[in-house]
């Protein structure tokens, strides 16, 4: 069952360099359509500036489409009312990259953890202070840690409470958008495993949003890559992950020292924000850095089209 599933979403900005410059379009996210099952998790993953935390942002209504249909629980998240859209927040949470500016620093561990319980849910004083102990527990803090505030906290220490945060109101989907990425590497691997440990307990339905693909491999079941905010190959099954064949894809993977043992996947070229200009969008929007383009790349825009069981590209010569 689909938990939730993007139509061609798109989401273009207007820009203008000065003033009296002309207005021109910028496209962040373009046709994009992805689904989730639930108790899975879908990894989306590309160069920064590629567009995934703005998709996130979309996804989770921080932000609205330009077009195509964004569904949870096969309901369109813009037509929802107030009610409708405060029962979607509660269903879906968001983990922020930077722990730390995602925390009031005037607030205690217990007050980040009593605010949601408080917007979303209607408890008893001693029903909010039991649960506040269940949530710290979950994620390994202790309960002491209750009355420290963030800048008490070491990085690992403050994602978990971020976690906690996003798990108080038990949430069936967490948006994760780049949750390791500011981590020392022993405590990426913690963490990782505390969210692993998390989806497998409470059957939780995760978007990881990285350029780590070790993260991603290790924890998605599924494995979306993304360029110049459009999808450019999609598996659904991770265990196809060797059979990834994308020019870019390929162009990620032989950038990463040591891809054969899977470590160090790590990656981070930034896409130059000016080149996602309207007017540069008719081929294939990798065609100007692939080694393999010919005439029709660049004059033709590839579909996304299977080429095998859970395997789709969007490449016309990997079609072929």
């Amino acid at each position: 069952m689909h938990l939730l599933s993007l139509e061609n979403v798109s989401k273009t900005y207007h820009t203008r360099k000065y003033l009296w410059s002309p207005v021109k379009k910028k496209k962040a996210v373009a046709d994009v359509s992805l689904k989730l099952e639930m108790g899975k998790c879908l990894g989306l993953v590309g160069e920064s500036g590629c567009g995934k935390s703005t998709l996130a942002r979309l996804i989770t209504g921080l932000e609205v489409p330009s077009s195509g249909e964004i569904k949870f629980k096969n309901t369109n998240i813009a037509e929802l009312q107030k009610k409708g859209r405060l029962d979607v927040r509660k269903d879906m949470q968001l983990v922020f990259q930077d722990c730390y500016s995602s925390v009031n620093p005037r607030y205690t561990a217990e007050k980040v953890l009593l605010e949601p319980l408080r917007n979303f849910l209607q408890l008893t004083a001693d029903e909010e202070k039991e649960r506040v102990q269940e949530l710290l527990e979950l994620v390994d803090l202790h309960r002491e840690d209750k009355h420290k505030f963030s800048h008490q906290f070491s990085g690992g220490q403050l994602q978990r409470l971020c976690i906690a945060r996003a798990l108080a109101v038990m949430p069936k989907m967490i948006v994760l958008d780049e949750p390791t990425s500011s981590l020392d590497v022993s405590i990426q691997a913690q963490i990782l495993n505390l969210l692993a440990d998390l989806k497998e307990q409470f059957q939780l339905s995760y978007l990881l949003i990285s350029h780590d693909l070790e993260a991603v491999y290790y924890l998605a079941d599924a494995l979306a890559v993304m360029y110049r905010g459009t999808i450019v190959e999609i598996i659904e099954d991770i265990h196809i992950f060797d059979q990834l064949k994308h020019p870019y894809t390929k162009m990620i993977l032989d950038s990463v020292p040591s891809y054969a043992s899977r470590k160090n996947h790590f990656f981070t070229q930034t896409v130059d924000r000016n080149s996602y200009a309207e007017d540069e969008m008719k081929g294939c929007v990798f065609a100007h850095r692939c080694d393999t383009s010919s005439k029709k790349c660049h004059e033709e825009k590839p579909e996304l089209k299977a080429v095998s069981l859970n395997h789709s590209i969007a490449c016309h010569s990997c079609i072929q």
